[in-house]
Formats: structure tokens, C-alpha cells, sequence
């Protein structure tokens, strides 16, 4: 039995906010078409469960989405998640879809919750990873952040910490963006300052930090942000890219045009 699960920290419920805004940002795949972007970075974290020891349970919350999206979440999600949830939202923008996310994710019954944005590309081992680490009274990122390694105005993490955890290395951090796990208990226990600082980045993290938690992420990363100028160092993500593309298609390894091609047909059905 996998260790996490016989010490009884049980399923993990992911709480995962899709927004079709934002496609104008400087993406290193499918920039310009967040719904190519958004259903290619779903299908990596379904994928990714897909070699996990256990499947999550995960809730949809749709901010201002076309119906047609709540399709293709389902699509991806209904053959490979425990349960699926959807909520639709009317357009409330981050941090109220946040504070959304937040009321639901209290009233979990699971003992580990994951709040995923819609735009992180994740590697084949990274559910593992995460539910493998998911035991640590902590709250933890599948991202490594590359501010961690070019700012000069990070705050001191008290006692740095490094650990090994399963198959990857995870140190403590100063603060990372909206894509975040732990233990519900935390999520009780800090509810009052998420609430109240979600997505202002540091202005959320230095007070959960001074009330004695912790945050942790990997390194190298198990997921990045899908923005060239944060891109996870130390991974070579269009080798995860190829790799998911030739998955999706049938073979261990596809040439990216070819499967780009096939993306693109496969999504027309949600234009």
C-alpha cells in the first residue's frame, strides 16, 4: 500500500478555476488560444493521475466560460477522475472566483485539497509526486518558481529546509502563485487570511508564513506556469510537451507539428 494513504490522509479533492481570458499572454505553446491552452494543460494533469496511485476527486469551477467548455471538461474529466463537479460562475473575475473557491474547498470531506489554475503544464510523475508529499502537515506547489533564483528582494525563509520525499527533492519558499495544496486542516486553519489576501501573491503568503506554516516546492519543478518569462527552471518542458502530445495520440513519441494538427481538429467540437 502506498504510504501516504495507509497513514489515512486519504483522497485528494482538487478544486481546478478556468478562465477564457488571458490569451494574450506570451505562451510557449498554443499562444493565443486559450482553449487549445487550457484543454492541453487539463489533459497533462489528467494524464498525470493517470500514473497516480490514486484518482483525485475534482471540482470545475467555469468563470465566464462558454458552455460549450463545461463539454470539454467533462470530456477530459469524467473517464479519469473519481468525481466531477462543475460550477459555473457569471464572469466574477480572480479573486472573487478564488474566494468561490475557497467556500468549496472548507466544506470538502476529503483530507487533502489542491487548488489548481487553468495553465500549468504538468509532467507525467507529478500527481505521484504531489499526493506522495501530500502527508507533510505543510502547504506545498508543484511549481518552482524562477523568482526563487533571480530576485533580490526574497524574503528569508526561517530554517531553509531541504527534504527528499519519494522521487523529488522539495525545499521551503517564500511564496508561490495560486496553484497550491495541503492539508485541509491548514485551509481551516488559515481560511480567514486566504479570504482576505487571495491573489495578492506575497501579501497572502508572509502572514500564513508567520503563523508558524509552512511552504514547500519541488525542485526541479513538477508543473510550471504556462508563460515563457515563468517557465520552471532545470526541466525541459517541450520534451513534456512531445511527450503529452504522443500520449493523447497513441504513440510514445509524435512529431509536435503532427500533433499539433491533431490538438487542434479534436477541439473544434468546443469552438
Amino acid at each position: 500500500m502506498d504510504q501516504l494513504h495507509a497513514e489515512g490522509y486519504g483522497v485528494m479533492e482538487v478544486f481546478y478555476r478556468i478562465y477564457p481570458g488571458s490569451a494574450d499572454k506570451n505562451r510557449p505553446f498554443l499562444s493565443g488560444d486559450k482553449l487549445a491552452l487550457t484543454y492541453f494543460c487539463l489533459r497533462s494533469f489528467a494524464q498525470s493521475c493517470c500514473y497516480a496511485s490514486e484518482q483525485p476527486a475534482i471540482t470545475f469551477l467555469l468563470d465566464g466560460c462558454p458552455e460549450s467548455w463545461e463539454k470539454m471538461v467533462r470530456c477530459v474529466a469524467e473517464p479519469w477522475f473519481e468525481s466531477v463537479r462543475v460550477f459555473a460562475l457569471n464572469g466574477v473575475g480572480n479573486q472573487p472566483s478564488f474566494r468561490s473557491q475557497l467556500g468549496l474547498a472548507l466544506e470538502s470531506q476529503e483530507d487533502t485539497i489542491y487548488f489548481a489554475e487553468d495553465d500549468y503544464l504538468y509532467r507525467r510523475e507529478a500527481v505521484q509526486e504531489m499526493y506522495r508529499f501530500a502527508g507533510i502537515n505543510a502547504f506545498w506547489t508543484p511549481y518552482d518558481h524562477p523568482d526563487r533564483y533571480g530576485r533580490e528582494d526574497d524574503r528569508d525563509v526561517p530554517s531553509l529546509q531541504i527534504r527528499a520525499v519519494g522521487d523529488c527533492h522539495w525545499r521551503t519558499t517564500e511564496s508561490t502563485c495560486m496553484t497550491f495544496g495541503g492539508p485541509k486542516s491548514l485551509f481551516l486553519k488559515m481560511s480567514g487570511t486566504l479570504h482576505a489576501h487571495g491573489c495578492t501573491g506575497r501579501q497572502m503568503w508572509y502572514p500564513i508564513i508567520d503563523e508558524g506554516c509552512e511552504l514547500w516546492s519541488p525542485i526541479p519543478a513538477l508543473a510550471t506556469h504556462m508563460e515563457i518569462d515563468y517557465l520552471s527552471p532545470c526541466v525541459d518542458w517541450t520534451d513534456t510537451i512531445r511527450w503529452l502530445l504522443g500520449t493523447m495520440y497513441g504513440r510514445t513519441w509524435i512529431d509536435d507539428g503532427i500533433g499539433i494538427g491533431c490538438l487542434m481538429e479534436e477541439i473544434k467540437q468546443w469552438r
